[in-house]
């Protein structure tokens, strides 16, 4: 399966510039001689090529019988345009694991200007031996990129000035919490790119699709107040809207997996974009009318059989909240989180706006290169709001990974720990379950060993990183006012660097 994970996010909404990009432009790699490297080769050379003709061939070829009953062939082509789309062509540069029956390439694109990790997987026993079972495509940092040691740090402060200069970032916030409350918290740099206004560890910063986590908390909450539950079905929670009857059955929860086959919504060209924050209308009603054309689209897989990361499918649960109460997704998320756990810095949209110029502003990131973001000049739209639109200080960010490690611990708060557990369990059947993805939370290890449960968030001008610890019982926020996806690649060596220090005492 390709799965680009959360950016993985609302991955750069602003509009892209498709361009042709030629394999032989490709800097030449040596793929392993084995049956893992000689289907990542054929991979990128299928990927790359012209037209459909190649990835068709290059599926009917490797990938697995099972693969192809839970998503057809024409269904992955339409993945390819999707990627195609965003990163234009893959340049594999970097071999960075190396197993019997799999492979990991670290590849460049040269139309996102970033680094992607590719991992290659294959069956390895019964009929399907030998063949692709799942393939995945992620961002991720610079493989060679001279990593900081972070391991001496002294103060809280000193380590995210530390931070903020391996990232080259204008701004960096970072907070520590335990179960007791916040331990930690600094920040380093400054608010604006050539401005001399120094950030502060209340600052707020845009949190991209950590807010997916968010949305599915506040829908956990109309499901306990009894006006959903986790098996509607979009027909039920829906019944005046038009939608293809391959959606009728799909449930609240399956939207919340990123189970229920909706079209990704990763990226818009400009007249797109355009047509959808051009809608009159509260914001409910931008989200409805946006919604009844996503739900006249083909699904990309059949709903229920694989995971599919989608944008459309989480400003889907926030509109069927709206209809259950009759209440807009902002004020939902005001009274079931931003009140309820006391986020004061907490709000929708960007920090910093014409109104609000003297707060955090964005900066886009092209190669070495950072470039502000002005206010007024870019915005997600309330049509998608309920998949990445929420600001808030990596303190409040913190509280709020606190009142979810309470949960799961088994603590009844907000909402009961049942709930909050239910909310961090993967799917554990079909193609891509887990350890995978919950309502809002991805299943991770680090590389040395621990457990967690993470979501990080860009929409392009801003990165964010939540990481939950449940053995270690601590959580780490941290926020940076640049994109770029080297930051998850520092902030997880930062995110040891404290566990480890945290360990010691």
């Amino acid at each position: 399966m390709i799965r680009l994970r959360p950016m993985m996010t609302i991955a750069h909404v602003t509009a892209l510039l498709l361009v042709s990009w030629n394999l032989s432009a490709a800097t030449s790699l040596e793929f392993p001689g084995t049956r893992v490297g000689e289907i990542a080769a054929a991979y990128f050379q299928a990927f790359n090529s012209d037209g459909l003709d190649g990835p068709r061939e290059f599926e009917q070829t490797y990938r697995s019988a099972e693969a192809l009953e839970q998503r057809t062939i024409e269904e992955r082509m339409g993945l390819y345009e999707q990627i195609r789309g965003m990163l234009g062509g893959l340049d594999p540069r970097v071999i960075t694991e190396v197993a019997e029956t799999s492979l990991v390439v670290a590849a460049f694109s040269d139309q996102a200007q970033s680094w992607f990790s590719v991992r290659f997987l294959l069956e390895d026993k019964g009929a399907g031996a030998g063949k692709l079972a799942s393939l995945e495509i992620q961002p991720t940092g610079d493989p060679n990129r001279e990593l900081t040691d972070f391991s001496g740090w002294s103060s809280m402060e000193e380590l995210v000035e530390w931070v903020r200069k391996d990232l080259d970032s204008p701004a960096v916030s970072v907070a520590v919490a335990n179960h007791s409350g916040i331990l930690h918290a600094a920040a380093s740099g400054v608010r604006m790119l050539g401005g001399s206004d120094a950030a502060l560890p209340d600052d707020a910063f845009h949190v991209g699709s950590v807010t997916k986590s968010m949305t599915a908390t506040m829908v956990a909450a109309v499901i306990e107040s009894g006006k959903l539950r986790w098996e509607t079905k979009l027909s039920a929670a829906l019944p005046n809207m038009e939608m293809l009857d391959v959606y009728r059955n799909v449930t609240i929860e399956q939207l919340l997996h990123h189970r229920a086959g909706i079209q990704p919504y990763l990226n818009f060209d400009e007249s797109e974009l355009t047509r959808w924050l051009s809608i009159d209308g509260t914001p409910t009603e931008q989200r409805a009318a946006f919604l009844a054309h996503v739900l006249s689209q083909d699904p990309v897989a059949a709903p229920g059989t694989s995971m599919n990361y989608s944008n459309a499918g989480y400003a889907l649960a926030g509109y069927v909240a709206e209809v259950a109460t009759g209440r807009s997704w902002e004020a939902l998320v005001q009274d079931h989180l931003f009140d309820a756990l006391r986020l004061s810095t907490a709000g929708i949209g960007w920090p910093a706006t014409e109104e609000q110029p003297a707060a955090v502003h964005g900066h886009y990131r092209f190669g070495q290169e950072v470039a502000l973001q002005e206010p007024g000049t870019y915005e997600l739209g309330a049509f998608l709001a309920p998949a990445g639109d929420i600001h808030m200080s990596a303190s409040d960010l913190a509280r709020y990974g606190q009142f979810h490690l309470a949960g799961m611990s088994g603590a009844d708060g907000m909402l009961k720990g049942a709930t909050v557990a239910r909310l961090h369990q993967a799917p554990t059947d079909g193609e891509g379950a887990g350890p995978g993805y919950a309502c809002g939370w991805v299943d991770g290890e680090t590389e040395f060993g621990r457990s967690y449960q993470w979501h990080n968030g860009s929409a392009g001008t801003f990165h964010a990183l939540l990481a939950l610890f449940p053995n270690e019982g601590v959580v780490i926020a941290a926020l940076t006012n640049a994109g770029g996806p080297e930051s998850d690649q520092v902030f997880m060596r930062m995110n040891e660097a404290i566990l480890e220090k945290l360990g010691s005492r």
